[in-house]
C-alpha cells in the first residue's frame, strides 16, 4: 500500500479524496461548458441567432438534459462506494478535468497570464491526483491489498 498507516484507514482517505474532487470539479466543468456553448453561440456573429441557440439549449435541458447531468453524478458517486469500479470513478474525474482545462484554455483567443493559471490550479491537482489515484487502485487490486468494505471485512494495512 503506498498510504503508511500512520494517515489512517486508506480507503476512506481515497473516497474523501474522490468526493472533495468532485466537488473541486464542477465549477471547472460548468465554465469549460459555459465556454463551449458561448463559442458555437458566438459563431454566426448576429444576436438573433445567439438568442436562438441559447433557447433550443434552455430546452435540451429542461428537456432531460438536467436529469441525464443529475443521473451521471449519480452514477460517479456510486462508483465512489464500490471497491471493484472505484478506478473508473478516478480516471472519470481525471478525463473531466483534463477536458474542462483545455476548454479553458484554448477555447479564449488568448493564452491564459499567470493569474488565470493559478485560477486553473486546483483542477489540474484534480486531473494529476485523479490519475495518480488511478495507478494506487490498480496496484492494490493486482497486489491483492486493497482494504475491502462493509461488516466483517478487516482492513489491512502494509
Amino acid at each position: 500500500m503506498l498510504v503508511p498507516a500512520q494517515f489512517g484507514n486508506p480507503l476512506a482517505m481515497r473516497i474523501a479524496l474522490y468526493l472533495l474532487m468532485m466537488v473541486v470539479l464542477i465549477p471547472y466543468a460548468l465554465l469549460a461548458a459555459g465556454f463551449a456553448l458561448l463559442d458555437r453561440a458566438l459563431t454566426d456573429g448576429t444576436l438573433g441567432s445567439l438568442v436562438k441557440f441559447l433557447l433550443q439549449v434552455a430546452v435540451l435541458l429542461l428537456d432531460g438534459g438536467l436529469l441525464a447531468v443529475g443521473a451521471a453524478l449519480l452514477a460517479l458517486l456510486a462508483l465512489a462506494a464500490s471497491d471493484h469500479w472505484r478506478w473508473i470513478g478516478f480516471a472519470c474525474l481525471c478525463i473531466a478535468a483534463v477536458v474542462s482545462c483545455a476548454l479553458i484554455v484554448f477555447l479564449p483567443e488568448a493564452l491564459p497570464d499567470a493569474g488565470q493559471w493559478l485560477f486553473l490550479a486546483p483542477c489540474l491537482l484534480v486531473a494529476v491526483l485523479g490519475a495518480w489515484l488511478v495507478r494506487v487502485e490498480l496496484h492494490d487490486r493486482s497486489s491483492g491489498s486493497s482494504p475491502a468494505m462493509g461488516p466483517g471485512s478487516k482492513e489491512r494495512l502494509s
